[in-house]
């Protein structure tokens, strides 16, 4: 009977243990939520209304698009987060869209091949009847961190 007892008492602390470690494991892998940059709600020359997907390259840099905004008439914007070694996250805007040049609103995030060129779609501007354009953004050799743009 005593056995019986002892092992009674040690289910119930091991069931009470396992409840507190599941707990405890659960709190620290919980989901984590931080902003990375606010976007103004307006048309910013660093755009607003973020769209699409976003996409990491190599180094850990994100980059995806804004709808509105850029420095011509609000036709969105290319950007990229570059996370610092202490996780603060700086955007820089690769492109704003001028929409009698290469299209307005970009309407998917982008994506990259395999030399680092960056390829999306906008909704309207330019092309035909202003139907929108499929953009390239090349990484400018001669100059690092800029972008060349053309409309194949």
């Amino acid at each position: 009977m005593r056995r019986s007892q002892l092992r009674s008492s040690f289910r119930g602390i091991f069931a009470i243990l396992a409840v507190g470690v599941a707990m405890a494991s659960s709190a620290w892998a919980g989901p984590r939520f931080a902003v990375l940059h606010s976007f103004p709600n307006n048309d910013g020359k660093d755009g607003s209304g973020p769209t699409g997907s976003v996409v990491f390259d190599p180094t850990g840099s994100l980059y995806s698009t804004t709808e509105e905004g850029g420095t011509y008439s609000g036709c969105g914007t290319v950007f990229k987060m570059t996370p610092d070694a202490h996780g603060v996250w700086a955007e820089s805007v690769l492109h704003s869209f001028n929409e009698n040049i290469d299209g307005c609103y970009p309407a998917a995030g982008p994506t990259f091949d395999a030399q680092g060129n960056i390829y999306g779609t906008t909704s309207s501007g330019s092309g035909n009847n202003d139907g929108g354009t499929l953009f390239e953004l090349t990484p400018d050799k001669d100059s690092p961190g800029s972008w060349t743009t053309s409309v194949p």
